[in-house]
């Protein structure tokens, strides 16, 4: 998952494990030995040695990919991401009718 945007989502609800890099909102979802392996941005060699390592040690790829899914259908359940957004315009449309509320 170099740069991969919503493919990341996609690649934790499939509960693949994931090497990352470090960029944007991947460490949002992916932390080092709990979800995957996040790497430096653009750190080839890394990601590399962070493939290798799941190669040699399948059970801790599988471990990975299952916590990953847990963690991106806690995090990305449409449910609750609706609910912040709606709470997030919430706090913006009150901010705005406070401003005005001033003048």
């Amino acid at each position: 998952s170099p740069h991969s945007g919503r493919a990341l989502s996609e690649a934790g609800f499939a509960g693949a494990p994931i090497v990352a890099y470090d960029f944007e909102w991947q460490s949002e979802l992916i932390i080092t030995g709990e979800t995957g392996e996040l790497v430096e941005n653009n750190d080839v060699n890394g990601m590399a040695d962070a493939v290798v390592k799941y190669l040699n040690n399948p059970d801790y790829a599988k471990r990975m990919g299952l916590n990953v899914r847990k963690a991106a259908m806690e995090m990305l359940d449409p449910v609750k991401l609706c609910e912040h957004e709606k709470n997030e315009y919430e706090k913006l449309f009150n901010r705005k009718q406070c401003i005005g509320a001033k003048k």
